[in-house]
């Protein structure tokens, strides 16, 4: 029997799921229930499940006795997202604003700045129109390729599996 507590050590009559292999000569009953479904050379030793943390699932057409499978973490590629555009936006100066004409920076672009004197103003009027015809604008790739976690919100228990008790009938 598989039993799940709340903390982090097996109790007497019981052995953690973490994948370690036991004896068969010392645990001829509980090796007579799993076999070698998970590890062992099935004459001297045998594997308990490794359920740290994973999640059981019920065998059947999708999964087999034993099976592992999942991960805990994913990094997404351009391939793995969605088709979508992003929209580059740039505004230029008016021809002959590239100084500047204004000396309050609310509403307004910077300029060249001062030509050397500090009365000059340090601030242009935005142009009311203007295009990018012989300009290219180029955006890249952006992240840094750090796995995120799939796991769903879970509480930590320990999952323990009996090595002592009455064997099951097999009916």
């Amino acid at each position: 029997m598989v039993q799940y507590f709340g903390f982090d050590w097996a109790p007497k009559g019981y052995a953690k799921c973490a994948g370690q292999l036991l004896s068969i000569q010392q645990n001829s009953a509980l090796f007579a229930l799993l076999g070698t479904y998970y590890g062992g050379d099935g004459i001297r030793t045998f594997g308990l499940p490794d359920l740290q943390g994973r999640a059981i699932v019920s065998q059947g057409s999708n999964y087999s006795i034993g099976e592992k499978f999942g991960t805990t973490s994913v990094t997404l590629l351009t391939s793995n997202m969605p088709s979508h555009t992003h929209t580059a936006t740039a505004t230029i100066l008016a021809n002959g604003a590239s100084t500047g004409n204004v000396a309050t920076p609310s509403g307004n672009y910077p300029s060249a700045g001062p030509s050397g004197r500090t009365t000059d103003k340090q601030y242009a009027v935005p142009p009311s129109t203007g295009s990018l015809s012989s300009a290219s604008v180029t955006i890249g790739n952006a992240g840094g390729s750090v796995p995120i976690s799939t796991q769903n919100p879970h509480l930590v228990l320990g999952c323990c599996i009996a090595t002592a008790g009455i064997f099951p009938s097999r009916n």
